[in-house]
């Protein structure tokens, strides 16, 4: 089965999902038409990838009935909005992380997506990688024994309006937390955290959060920690500091870099190889041949007529979306309210 895609926003990341997919097989996919809210950024993305149609609204796309599934990638607040317009279209969405940071948002996204027929994933492309599925693998043979306690590490240098502001529903925790949590939980098998501690610091008092700490306490035996934050001020030695380890009471699973794409992981003493890569050189982010697999998960429930993915389901997202507003709850960030409908010409 084809897929008829539809691209939403001209953003850096829909340049990668679009290369990543060229990768495969073109019977399985075909991209039909891209959207900005300037109709000239859209038709010159259109033309870069030689795309048939190109929307200088949202509202054209959420129109096209060639159009099947349309990723989201605009901005974090608009997601919402966006996903909203085009699930009530009729169109399948694949819908770039965080898929909004407003539980009942969330929540009424896979709603709509039940009334309306169509499937309804986050975008947390972590999950559908080789190496996760390995670390999944390991977890469930007992190999490690039962889980400890789990840390992650990630650390950036990014001080643009995305990271420091609450108008933009910024925030280190949305923006990297979300693999960093991603992470921990693939530990627990996505259990609910009984307790959650965190302290971080703002980019300016009422703004967003750049720097947290925090401690997640499960029950059982398994504790967790996250440090995130994104003022490293020399990108030299960040792949230094992005780590999970995950220990057990028998060993320990180590990813050693790029926690949200890992090219190796560690088993107790032993080097697996889980690196994605391809030729490509007009990526924007290191490992984006990646993007690739979330897509392949979406023909599939598509394929199959399902409304959700088993491996990332409405329920894991539900928790993803509802532990980050508490970790910006606890560190005393300001989230501004998820627009529920925005005229997109004025972005």
């Amino acid at each position: 089965m084809q897929i008829k895609i539809g691209i939403l926003s001209t953003a850096l990341i829909s340049n990668d999902f679009v290369l990543s997919l060229n990768q495969l097989d073109s019977s399985h996919y075909k991209f039909v038409a891209v959207a900005a809210t300037k109709l000239e950024k859209a038709q010159e993305f259109a033309s870069k990838f030689n795309i048939s149609k190109a929307y200088g609204s949202y509202e054209e796309l959420a129109k096209d009935d060639e159009v099947q599934l349309v990723y989201v990638a605009n901005r974090n607040m608009y997601h919402f909005a966006a996903s909203k317009l085009m699930i009530e279209n009729k169109k399948h969405v694949l819908i770039e992380k965080p898929i909004t940071v407003d539980v009942e948002k969330t929540r009424e996204l896979f709603q709509l997506g039940k009334e309306h027929n169509v499937f309804v994933m986050e975008a947390l492309w972590t999950r559908f990688l080789p190496a996760y599925h390995k670390v999944r693998d390991i977890l469930r043979s007992g190999e490690i024994g039962d889980i400890i306690h789990i840390s992650a590490h990630f650390m950036i240098s990014n001080f643009t309006d995305r990271i420091l502001y609450k108008r933009y529903q910024g925030g280190v925790t949305p923006d990297i937390g979300v693999y960093a949590l991603n992470s921990i939980f693939e530990g627990v098998n996505y259990a609910r955290p009984k307790n959650l501690k965190a302290f971080g610091r703002l980019s300016t008092p009422g703004e967003s959060e750049v720097s947290v700490s925090a401690i997640l306490d499960f029950e059982g035996e398994a504790t967790a920690t996250m440090i995130l934050t994104s003022r490293l001020a020399d990108k030299k030695y960040k792949d230094n500091l992005q780590e999970v380890r995950y220990i057990g009471t028998k060993g320990y699973i180590k990813i050693n870099d790029h926690i949200n794409c890992p090219r190796s992981i560690e088993v107790n003493g032993n080097l697996v190889d889980v690196n994605v890569k391809d030729k490509e050189t007009r990526y924007n982010w290191p490992n984006s041949y990646g993007l690739c697999y979330q897509f392949q998960e979406a023909r599939k429930c598509i394929m199959e007529s399902k409304l959700t993915s088993d491996i990332h389901s409405a329920e894991h997202t539900l928790l993803l979306t509802e532990t980050i507003r508490k970790v910006i709850a606890e560190v005393g960030a300001e989230v501004i309210e998820t627009p529920i409908e925005f005229d997109f010409k004025s972005v």
